[in-house]
């Protein structure tokens, strides 16, 4: 696929939610979650889409030296937000 295809098929147009709380991703600078599990690239103003791996939702990070790492989003979520 081109790369049109790929940012569609993992980006998402971030909708506005006045509900919707926002923390900062430990290790990923430009990167926020949601007490949904939505991960939002700052950067780009985008959420970044889950993928399934091993059964789990999954998403692609880019440290600050933009080395891509794939991360669980339940463990994202846990521990942002409860603090562990």
């Amino acid at each position: 696929g081109t790369s049109k295809d790929l940012k569609e098929r993992y980006l998402d147009p971030v909708p506005l939610s006045s509900k919707e709380q926002w923390k900062p991703v430990p290790g990923f600078p430009r990167y926020v979650i949601s007490q949904y599990g939505r991960v939002k690239d700052e950067q780009r103003g985008v959420i970044v889409k889950s993928h399934p791996v091993s059964r789990k939702g999954h998403v692609i990070l880019r440290c600050k030296a933009g080395k891509p790492h794939s991360r669980s989003v339940p463990h994202l979520m846990q521990a942002v937000w409860s603090g562990g």
